[in-house]
């Protein structure tokens, strides 16, 4: 990776978080703008709306219940899984009678 040549541009810190690099100013004038590590190479471009597609998966992410351990996520699984394995079955049966 090489630095980024010629005048001094905007760019984008590849550790930076991503509300901090959406509310930047750079925005205003640029739909991409360059990404570099601490040491200031190029790393690639980040696109605006990428970003903002981004920011937006993380916010539909489902956050863990606060008190939640692994057991009771992995009994939800497994309880889960085992009510759709009845319909499935359920299902066929009905299906088989008729």
């Amino acid at each position: 990776m090489a630095a980024l040549p010629g005048p001094k541009i905007p760019v984008i810190l590849s550790r930076m978080q991503l509300e901090s690099a959406l509310n930047m100013e750079i925005w205003e004038h640029r739909d991409t703008v360059p990404v570099v590590n601490r040491s200031g190479e190029y790393v690639g471009v980040l696109r605006h709306v990428d970003l903002r597609r981004g920011i937006a998966q993380v916010a539909n992410t489902i956050a863990a219940p606060v008190g939640s351990d692994p057991i009771t996520s992995l009994l939800s699984v497994y309880g889960s899984s085992l009510n759709s394995l009845l319909d499935a079955v359920g299902e066929f049966t009905s299906n088989k009678n008729q």
